[in-house]
């Protein structure tokens, strides 16, 4: 889908979230506002908002919509030079659905113009070849994995829980994928 791709790359993304005051342990997407900023009173979310270039809306029950700034969805991979996916898009659209939030208005053009039928069609397309391009395996006590995320995308499959995840994160700091322009 070349026109998709170019207009993402021209325009960048945005994503629109509504978040509740409290975890909702119902949603898939539950975090609540005060755990997504880190944050005691709506005056703490509002200072960190404003620091990452967020606008929001307090809506009328004590939930928060948000919008992000514009950020870049394609990337050059430092390594190779090479344009990458480089978004969440996908997860938006397929996992950004609860009482609150409907996937198809969670993402918007970084122009703030919304995603046309025929966008949200080729991007069902984008996921359905990356669910057939995945590579799984099952862990074991002792596995490590190691991810170039500039190369390769991760994400998980469904799990019974318990699990326990250890991550660290490696590399120097970038705002390279968060640009206020792409």
């Amino acid at each position: 889908h070349p026109r998709l791709a170019e207009r993402l790359a021209r325009c960048g993304v945005r994503y629109v979230r509504v978040m509740p005051s409290e975890q909702d342990l119902s949603s898939p997407i539950g975090k609540s506002w005060k755990s997504a900023f880190n944050a005691a009173s709506a005056a703490e979310a509002e200072a960190a908002m404003e620091a990452d270039g967020v606008t929001w809306e307090w809506l009328a029950n004590g939930d928060l919509r948000t919008e992000s700034k514009t950020m870049r969805a394609l990337v050059k991979n430092g390594r190779s030079g090479r344009e990458v996916f480089y978004n969440s898009v996908i997860a938006a659209l397929q996992g950004w659905s609860d009482s609150r939030n409907d996937p198809k208005k969670a993402i918007l053009f970084g122009d703030g113009s919304e995603l046309s039928a025929a966008d949200l069609a080729a991007l069902d397309d984008v996921a359905l070849m990356m669910r057939d391009a995945r590579v799984g395996f099952r862990w074991e006590q002792g596995d490590l994995l190691i991810i170039d995320n500039d190369a390769v995308m991760h994400s998980r499959e469904t799990f019974t829980p318990p699990r326990r995840i250890l991550a660290s994160l490696w590399g120097p700091p970038t705002d390279r994928h968060a640009a206020s322009s792409p």
